[in-house]
């Protein structure tokens, strides 16, 4: 990895993240019933745990349909926001004014082509291993893994490793012990 996507990835404030095909593995399981289930992986929950817990906040956009992983994330603590794609570039705007940051402070891990135009706005875009052509080429970082298998981890330990808000708060633990 380069010194300047090193910079991006240590930026990183705010991670914004598409729930389908990123968090999951995009299949929908269907019950009986009626009943739609998505498979998602453990280990992503966690690291995302860890980085609001190191001060890098987490907010997680789902489809209307998609309730379960609405229900999951606010279990887990992490922010939801329940919209469509056309809705997703006035999330970003309103991130920076919520959160007090720049633009290049952002990051956004999707793998849909619908979020093109938000992966222009934001300092640091991410996408899923199998993940459309056109979402590959926009994007800065690649992960090995695929949606639902890990690649929210693999993206997530990336900026807890090289973020500065996250080696700050490692300093204020040391401090305080």
């Amino acid at each position: 990895m380069d010194a300047g996507l090193r910079r991006r990835f240590g930026k990183i404030r705010v991670l914004l993240i598409d729930a389908d095909g990123v968090l999951t593995d995009g299949a929908v399981y269907l019950g009986e019933g009626g009943q739609t289930l998505r498979r998602c992986h453990e280990r992503d929950w966690t690291s995302l745990r860890e980085m609001q817990q190191r001060g890098i906040d987490v907010l997680i956009w789902v489809s209307p349909e998609d309730a379960l992983i609405s229900d999951r994330a606010r279990a887990a603590g992490l922010g939801t926001a329940t919209m469509t794609p056309e809705e997703r570039v006035a999330l970003v705007h309103r991130a920076v004014a919520r959160y007090g940051c720049g633009y290049d402070n952002l990051g956004v891990i999707s793998a849909d082509p619908a979020d093109l135009p938000v992966i222009g706005l934001v300092g640091l875009a991410c996408t899923v291993e199998g993940a459309s052509p056109g979402v590959r080429e926009a994007v800065d970082y690649v992960s090995t893994a695929r949606g639902g298998e890990g690649a929210v981890r693999e993206i997530a330990e990336l900026i807890k490793s090289l973020s500065r808000r996250s080696r700050a708060s490692r300093e204020q633990s040391r401090n305080r012990a």
